[in-house]
């Protein structure tokens, strides 16, 4: 059974080791070690009127509520993950229960006009903004957060040097590309075995010369366990 590096930021690292003990046995080795630290900021809000709020993560909804305690807008979100979050922080949602594409095409669908605040960290893959405006949707951005960089822990280094074969799941192009960068992997003696969320991920990951690197069939946290799977079960061939 190969060990399981996790690279997201801690608190989803920790929700996603649940999910991969449940599916897979409370026995299995987990190393927890972020490459991203999420920061949120204090911008100013601008004053609108908007028609409704766009939400893309967990931490732009937790970066939004820091600085406006508005919650009559409803907000659209990309994925159920991010619906809870903004639906516990007081905000009427709405949920694509997907990926960037299919937040825009349900808010295309709904025929929306706008205009929208889409509250966002810096650095993101693919432009909302943009996108939407292809639809004729106004869009004015807040950027709430940012992801800090930061190094592998010395115990996953450890992991990293060892015989034994190390399962990473990386769910964006900015994580896979960082832990791909990181001497420790380049360098490494373990047999590398990534799950990736998306071709976009995985494309990112090139430089890693994994063993194997596979993608999940849809962007989220399910379709990941199943194709965590699949790598396990040929891990486990003779």
């Amino acid at each position: 059974m190969p060990s399981f590096l996790l690279t997201r930021p801690a608190a989803a690292a920790d929700r996603f080791a649940r999910s991969l003990r449940a599916r897979f046995g409370s026995g299995i080795r987990i190393v927890i070690s972020p490459v991203l630290t999420p920061k949120l900021l204090a911008p100013p809000i601008p004053a609108g009127p908007f028609a409704a709020l766009v939400f893309t993560s967990e931490t732009g909804v937790a970066g939004f509520r820091q600085v406006s305690a508005d919650r009559h807008l409803p907000a659209w979100c990309v994925g159920e993950r991010t619906a809870a979050a903004a639906r516990e922080a007081g905000f009427d949602t709405r949920s694509a229960a997907g990926d960037l594409a299919a937040l825009v095409a349900a808010i295309a669908r709904a025929g929306a006009t706008g205009p929208f605040l889409y509250a966002r960290g810096r650095d993101t893959a693919g432009s909302l903004t943009n996108s939407l405006k292809s639809f004729d949707i106004t869009v004015e951005e807040v950027v709430v957060y940012e992801q800090q960089a930061a190094p592998l822990t010395p115990v996953a280094t450890a992991l990293l040097a060892d015989d034994g074969p190390v399962l990473a799941p990386l769910f964006s192009p900015r994580t896979a590309a960082l832990f791909c960068a990181e001497p420790s992997v380049r360098c490494r003696r373990a047999p590398l075995l990534i799950a990736a969320l998306s071709p976009a991920v995985a494309a990112a990951c090139t430089g890693a010369q994994a063993q194997q690197t596979v993608c999940a069939t849809r962007p989220d946290a399910e379709a990941m366990l199943d194709v965590i799977g699949s790598l396990l079960a040929t891990a486990a061939q003779p």
